[in-house]
Protein backbone atom coordinates (compact mmCIF):
# COMPACT_ATOMS: atom_id res chain seq x y z
CA UNK A 1 0.00 0.00 0.00
CA UNK A 2 1.21 3.69 -0.79
CA UNK A 3 1.96 5.81 2.26
CA UNK A 4 -0.15 8.71 2.09
CA UNK A 5 1.83 12.19 1.95
CA UNK A 6 -0.47 14.15 3.77
CA UNK A 7 -2.58 14.11 7.76
CA UNK A 8 -5.06 15.13 9.20
CA UNK A 9 -5.38 18.78 10.51
CA UNK A 10 -7.89 19.98 13.08
CA UNK A 11 -9.60 23.19 12.63
CA UNK A 12 -7.27 25.06 15.31
CA UNK A 13 -4.40 23.67 13.37
CA UNK A 14 -5.59 24.78 9.61
CA UNK A 15 -6.00 29.00 10.91
CA UNK A 16 -1.98 28.44 11.78
CA UNK A 17 -1.26 26.62 8.72
CA UNK A 18 -3.33 29.30 6.76
CA UNK A 19 -0.95 32.03 8.75
CA UNK A 20 2.19 30.41 8.27
CA UNK A 21 2.35 28.76 5.15
CA UNK A 22 -0.43 31.12 3.13
CA UNK A 23 -0.16 34.30 4.93
CA UNK A 24 -3.99 34.28 5.74
CA UNK A 25 -3.87 36.40 8.96
CA UNK A 26 -7.47 36.58 10.90
CA UNK A 27 -7.85 39.42 13.36
CA UNK A 28 -10.19 37.87 15.70
CA UNK A 29 -9.60 35.34 18.78
CA UNK A 30 -8.82 31.47 17.78
CA UNK A 31 -12.04 30.32 18.61
CA UNK A 32 -14.05 32.93 15.97
CA UNK A 33 -10.83 32.31 13.39
CA UNK A 34 -11.98 28.26 13.96
CA UNK A 35 -15.53 29.16 13.64
CA UNK A 36 -15.07 30.66 10.34
CA UNK A 37 -13.18 27.52 9.08
CA UNK A 38 -16.34 24.94 9.99
CA UNK A 39 -18.75 27.66 7.89
CA UNK A 40 -16.15 27.55 4.95
CA UNK A 41 -14.01 24.71 4.03
CA UNK A 42 -10.11 25.52 4.33
CA UNK A 43 -9.75 23.85 0.79
CA UNK A 44 -12.08 26.06 -0.81
CA UNK A 45 -10.81 29.27 1.06
CA UNK A 46 -7.69 28.16 -0.14
CA UNK A 47 -7.22 26.60 -3.03
CA UNK A 48 -10.19 28.07 -4.39
CA UNK A 49 -8.91 31.72 -4.25
CA UNK A 50 -5.10 31.34 -4.15
CA UNK A 51 -4.70 31.44 -8.08
CA UNK A 52 -6.88 34.70 -7.86
CA UNK A 53 -5.45 36.66 -4.84
CA UNK A 54 -1.59 34.83 -4.54
CA UNK A 55 1.77 36.87 -4.66
CA UNK A 56 3.34 36.92 -8.03
CA UNK A 57 7.05 35.99 -6.55
CA UNK A 58 5.10 34.07 -3.71
CA UNK A 59 2.96 31.42 -5.48
CA UNK A 60 1.57 29.16 -2.41
CA UNK A 61 1.30 32.90 -0.38
CA UNK A 62 -1.70 35.25 -0.49
CA UNK A 63 -1.13 39.55 -1.25
CA UNK A 64 -0.55 41.53 2.28
CA UNK A 65 -3.98 42.52 3.31
CA UNK A 66 -6.16 38.97 2.34
CA UNK A 67 -7.13 37.97 6.03
CA UNK A 68 -9.60 34.80 6.82
CA UNK A 69 -12.37 37.02 7.70
CA UNK A 70 -12.11 38.55 4.55
CA UNK A 71 -11.92 34.93 2.24
CA UNK A 72 -15.47 33.93 4.47
CA UNK A 73 -16.75 37.67 2.90
CA UNK A 74 -15.74 36.27 -0.89
CA UNK A 75 -17.08 33.19 -0.22
CA UNK A 76 -20.16 34.10 1.87
CA UNK A 77 -21.00 36.56 -1.14
CA UNK A 78 -19.85 33.89 -4.12
CA UNK A 79 -22.26 31.56 -2.42
CA UNK A 80 -24.98 34.18 -2.96
CA UNK A 81 -24.19 34.68 -6.43
CA UNK A 82 -23.83 31.24 -7.44
CA UNK A 83 -26.78 30.17 -5.82
CA UNK A 84 -28.76 33.12 -7.85
CA UNK A 85 -27.33 32.26 -11.10
CA UNK A 86 -28.28 28.65 -10.76
CA UNK A 87 -31.65 29.48 -9.76
CA UNK A 88 -32.17 31.19 -13.40
CA UNK A 89 -30.46 28.40 -15.09
CA UNK A 90 -32.49 26.07 -13.25
CA UNK A 91 -35.78 28.51 -14.86
CA UNK A 92 -34.60 28.00 -18.23
CA UNK A 93 -33.68 24.00 -17.48
CA UNK A 94 -37.23 23.58 -16.62
CA UNK A 95 -38.49 25.66 -19.51
CA UNK A 96 -36.05 23.48 -21.92
CA UNK A 97 -37.49 20.22 -20.42
CA UNK A 98 -40.66 21.30 -20.99
CA UNK A 99 -40.49 22.16 -24.70
CA UNK A 100 -38.83 19.14 -25.42
CA UNK A 101 -41.25 16.60 -24.00
CA UNK A 102 -43.86 18.47 -25.52
CA UNK A 103 -42.55 18.71 -28.61
CA UNK A 104 -41.90 14.98 -28.54
CA UNK A 105 -45.74 14.23 -27.49
CA UNK A 106 -46.77 16.42 -30.15
CA UNK A 107 -44.97 14.31 -33.32
CA UNK A 108 -44.31 10.87 -31.64
CA UNK A 109 -47.06 10.48 -29.33
CA UNK A 110 -47.23 9.55 -25.81
CA UNK A 111 -47.42 5.78 -25.57
CA UNK A 112 -43.76 4.50 -24.87
CA UNK A 113 -43.67 2.02 -27.35
CA UNK A 114 -43.99 5.16 -30.10
CA UNK A 115 -41.92 8.09 -28.86
CA UNK A 116 -39.82 5.48 -27.60
CA UNK A 117 -39.23 3.96 -30.63
CA UNK A 118 -35.37 4.02 -31.93
CA UNK A 119 -36.40 4.46 -35.39
CA UNK A 120 -38.05 8.05 -34.90
CA UNK A 121 -34.44 9.28 -33.79
CA UNK A 122 -31.17 10.45 -35.63
CA UNK A 123 -28.13 9.45 -34.54
CA UNK A 124 -25.97 12.50 -33.18
CA UNK A 125 -21.78 12.64 -33.95
CA UNK A 126 -21.85 11.92 -30.05
CA UNK A 127 -24.91 9.93 -29.89
CA UNK A 128 -26.17 6.11 -30.16
CA UNK A 129 -29.57 6.36 -30.68
CA UNK A 130 -30.46 3.04 -29.16
CA UNK A 131 -28.10 2.84 -26.85
CA UNK A 132 -29.55 6.49 -25.16
CA UNK A 133 -33.85 5.48 -25.94
CA UNK A 134 -32.75 2.05 -24.04
CA UNK A 135 -31.67 4.31 -21.16
CA UNK A 136 -35.02 6.22 -21.23
CA UNK A 137 -36.60 2.98 -21.61
CA UNK A 138 -35.13 1.44 -18.59
CA UNK A 139 -35.82 4.80 -16.46
CA UNK A 140 -39.71 4.97 -17.70
CA UNK A 141 -39.96 0.98 -16.98
CA UNK A 142 -37.53 -0.23 -14.50
CA UNK A 143 -34.86 2.24 -12.28
CA UNK A 144 -35.93 1.54 -8.48
CA UNK A 145 -35.60 5.18 -7.27
CA UNK A 146 -38.33 7.11 -9.43
CA UNK A 147 -40.89 9.74 -8.30
CA UNK A 148 -44.20 9.29 -6.96
CA UNK A 149 -45.91 10.13 -10.29
CA UNK A 150 -43.66 7.79 -12.24
CA UNK A 151 -44.61 4.79 -9.90
CA UNK A 152 -48.44 5.81 -10.55
CA UNK A 153 -48.26 5.61 -14.44
CA UNK A 154 -46.14 2.33 -14.25
CA UNK A 155 -49.05 1.01 -12.62
CA UNK A 156 -51.33 1.96 -15.87
CA UNK A 157 -48.88 0.18 -18.07
CA UNK A 158 -47.20 3.95 -19.31
CA UNK A 159 -45.33 6.72 -18.43
CA UNK A 160 -45.79 9.53 -20.99
CA UNK A 161 -43.26 11.66 -22.42
CA UNK A 162 -43.98 14.73 -19.45
CA UNK A 163 -43.65 12.17 -16.63
CA UNK A 164 -40.39 10.91 -17.94
CA UNK A 165 -38.67 13.77 -18.26
CA UNK A 166 -39.49 14.85 -14.63
CA UNK A 167 -37.03 12.02 -14.34
CA UNK A 168 -34.27 13.25 -16.43
CA UNK A 169 -30.72 15.07 -15.96
CA UNK A 170 -30.30 18.57 -18.41
CA UNK A 171 -27.67 16.26 -19.52
CA UNK A 172 -30.04 13.40 -20.47
CA UNK A 173 -32.37 15.72 -21.81
CA UNK A 174 -30.16 17.40 -23.48
CA UNK A 175 -29.13 14.24 -25.59
CA UNK A 176 -32.93 13.56 -25.83
CA UNK A 177 -32.98 17.30 -28.31
CA UNK A 178 -29.73 16.03 -29.77
CA UNK A 179 -31.40 12.73 -31.15
CA UNK A 180 -34.92 14.88 -32.67
CA UNK A 181 -34.67 14.83 -36.17
CA UNK A 182 -33.48 18.68 -37.18
CA UNK A 183 -36.99 20.04 -37.99
CA UNK A 184 -37.93 18.80 -34.63
CA UNK A 185 -35.27 20.74 -33.07
CA UNK A 186 -36.53 23.90 -35.09
CA UNK A 187 -39.59 23.87 -32.94
CA UNK A 188 -37.73 23.66 -30.01
CA UNK A 189 -35.36 26.53 -30.81
CA UNK A 190 -37.89 28.76 -31.72
CA UNK A 191 -39.15 28.85 -28.20
CA UNK A 192 -35.56 30.20 -27.47
CA UNK A 193 -34.93 32.39 -30.27
CA UNK A 194 -35.12 35.93 -28.51
CA UNK A 195 -32.91 37.69 -30.70
CA UNK A 196 -34.02 36.74 -34.31
CA UNK A 197 -31.14 35.08 -35.05
CA UNK A 198 -31.10 32.82 -38.32
CA UNK A 199 -32.15 28.99 -37.90
CA UNK A 200 -29.13 27.59 -39.15
CA UNK A 201 -26.67 30.03 -36.82
CA UNK A 202 -28.90 29.37 -33.87
CA UNK A 203 -29.09 25.60 -34.21
CA UNK A 204 -25.37 25.90 -33.82
CA UNK A 205 -25.42 28.44 -31.04
CA UNK A 206 -27.96 26.85 -29.06
CA UNK A 207 -26.31 23.35 -29.31
CA UNK A 208 -23.29 24.66 -28.00
CA UNK A 209 -24.63 26.73 -25.09
CA UNK A 210 -26.68 23.42 -24.32
CA UNK A 211 -23.20 22.12 -23.50
CA UNK A 212 -21.98 25.24 -21.81
CA UNK A 213 -24.60 25.91 -19.72
CA UNK A 214 -24.47 22.03 -18.36
CA UNK A 215 -20.73 22.63 -17.44
CA UNK A 216 -21.88 25.22 -15.77
CA UNK A 217 -25.13 23.92 -13.69
CA UNK A 218 -22.59 21.21 -12.78
CA UNK A 219 -19.99 23.54 -11.11
CA UNK A 220 -22.37 25.45 -9.46
CA UNK A 221 -24.28 22.50 -8.40
CA UNK A 222 -21.11 21.00 -6.60
CA UNK A 223 -20.51 24.23 -4.93
CA UNK A 224 -17.28 24.69 -6.95
CA UNK A 225 -15.95 28.60 -6.67
CA UNK A 226 -16.59 30.40 -9.95
CA UNK A 227 -12.74 30.26 -11.09
CA UNK A 228 -12.44 26.43 -10.78
CA UNK A 229 -15.62 25.66 -12.90
CA UNK A 230 -14.28 24.11 -16.53
CA UNK A 231 -16.49 24.96 -19.18
CA UNK A 232 -14.90 23.07 -22.26
CA UNK A 233 -16.65 24.94 -24.98
CA UNK A 234 -17.03 28.54 -26.60
CA UNK A 235 -19.41 30.19 -28.61
CA UNK A 236 -18.73 32.25 -31.50
CA UNK A 237 -18.91 36.02 -31.32
CA UNK A 238 -21.27 36.61 -34.49
CA UNK A 239 -23.35 34.75 -31.88
CA UNK A 240 -23.34 37.28 -29.49
CA UNK A 241 -23.32 40.22 -31.94
CA UNK A 242 -27.45 39.23 -32.38
CA UNK A 243 -28.28 40.30 -28.79
CA UNK A 244 -25.00 42.71 -27.43
CA UNK A 245 -23.38 45.75 -28.80
CA UNK A 246 -19.57 46.43 -28.24
CA UNK A 247 -20.36 48.20 -24.90
CA UNK A 248 -21.00 45.09 -23.60
CA UNK A 249 -18.41 42.58 -25.10
CA UNK A 250 -16.15 43.65 -27.96
CA UNK A 251 -14.73 41.17 -31.00
CA UNK A 252 -11.29 42.15 -29.32
CA UNK A 253 -11.96 41.41 -25.47
CA UNK A 254 -13.68 38.23 -27.13
CA UNK A 255 -11.52 36.54 -29.40
CA UNK A 256 -8.31 37.85 -28.20
CA UNK A 257 -8.47 38.54 -24.46
CA UNK A 258 -10.76 35.22 -24.03
CA UNK A 259 -13.15 37.01 -21.62
CA UNK A 260 -16.07 36.00 -22.31
CA UNK A 261 -15.02 32.36 -23.70
CA UNK A 262 -15.03 29.93 -21.26
CA UNK A 263 -15.72 32.41 -17.65
CA UNK A 264 -18.27 32.96 -15.53
CA UNK A 265 -19.40 36.37 -17.61
CA UNK A 266 -19.79 34.28 -20.81
CA UNK A 267 -21.85 32.07 -19.18
CA UNK A 268 -24.19 34.72 -17.77
CA UNK A 269 -24.49 36.72 -21.17
CA UNK A 270 -25.67 32.88 -22.60
CA UNK A 271 -28.51 33.20 -19.61
CA UNK A 272 -29.07 36.54 -20.87
CA UNK A 273 -30.15 35.41 -24.15
CA UNK A 274 -31.62 32.16 -23.36
CA UNK A 275 -33.58 33.04 -20.08
CA UNK A 276 -37.13 33.24 -19.83
CA UNK A 277 -37.79 37.25 -19.81
CA UNK A 278 -38.89 37.51 -15.96
CA UNK A 279 -35.69 35.23 -14.97
CA UNK A 280 -33.54 37.63 -17.20
CA UNK A 281 -34.46 40.85 -15.38
CA UNK A 282 -34.30 39.15 -11.82
CA UNK A 283 -30.27 37.90 -13.34
CA UNK A 284 -29.53 41.55 -14.10
CA UNK A 285 -30.78 42.78 -10.72
CA UNK A 286 -29.57 39.91 -8.77
CA UNK A 287 -26.29 40.51 -9.96
CA UNK A 288 -25.52 44.12 -9.74
CA UNK A 289 -26.82 43.77 -6.12
CA UNK A 290 -24.74 40.82 -4.89
CA UNK A 291 -21.35 42.59 -6.93
CA UNK A 292 -22.04 45.77 -5.32
CA UNK A 293 -21.09 43.30 -1.42
CA UNK A 294 -17.82 42.16 -3.67
CA UNK A 295 -16.99 46.31 -5.03
CA UNK A 296 -16.95 47.17 -1.05
CA UNK A 297 -14.39 44.55 -0.32
CA UNK A 298 -12.28 44.48 -3.73
CA UNK A 299 -12.85 46.59 -6.59
CA UNK A 300 -14.71 45.05 -9.33
CA UNK A 301 -12.53 46.86 -11.85
CA UNK A 302 -8.83 45.28 -10.47
CA UNK A 303 -6.90 41.91 -11.57
CA UNK A 304 -7.51 40.17 -9.03
CA UNK A 305 -11.60 40.38 -9.51
CA UNK A 306 -11.24 39.18 -12.60
CA UNK A 307 -9.46 36.14 -11.76
CA UNK A 308 -11.87 35.71 -8.82
CA UNK A 309 -14.81 35.52 -10.47
CA UNK A 310 -14.39 35.49 -14.06
CA UNK A 311 -15.85 38.94 -15.03
CA UNK A 312 -14.53 41.83 -16.76
CA UNK A 313 -13.28 45.38 -15.80
CA UNK A 314 -16.64 47.40 -15.90
CA UNK A 315 -18.83 44.67 -14.88
CA UNK A 316 -21.81 46.88 -13.28
CA UNK A 317 -21.29 49.43 -16.02
CA UNK A 318 -21.83 46.44 -18.84
CA UNK A 319 -24.68 45.18 -16.72
CA UNK A 320 -26.58 48.18 -17.18
CA UNK A 321 -25.61 48.66 -20.98
CA UNK A 322 -27.76 44.64 -20.77
CA UNK A 323 -30.22 46.80 -19.01
CA UNK A 324 -30.43 49.47 -21.38
CA UNK A 325 -30.43 48.07 -24.59
CA UNK A 326 -32.44 44.55 -23.59
CA UNK A 327 -34.14 44.52 -20.45
CA UNK A 328 -35.15 48.18 -19.66
CA UNK A 329 -36.09 47.78 -15.92
CA UNK A 330 -36.24 50.83 -14.35
CA UNK A 331 -34.87 50.51 -10.56
CA UNK A 332 -35.69 53.00 -8.22
CA UNK A 333 -32.40 54.53 -6.76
Amino acid sequence: MNELNYEYHSFEELVTIADNKHNIKHFADLATATSILKDHPYYTLVNGYQRALEETDHPEQFREGISLELLAKFHTYESILSSNTLGILLAFETKFKNIVQDTVSQHFGFSENDYLNVGKYRNDTRISRQKQIEHFRSISQSRNHVNHSTKKYRKKGNVPPWILVNELTFGEVKKWYLLLPTILKEQVIAEFNYFNMPTDQFLEFFKISLDILNDFRNGLAHGDVLNKIIVKKSVQYFHLEYAFSEKVISNQEFNRQRIGKNDFFGSILLLFMLAPSVYRNILYVDLKSTLGLFNNELDLSSSQSRRLLGIPDRIIERLDTINREILKIHLDS
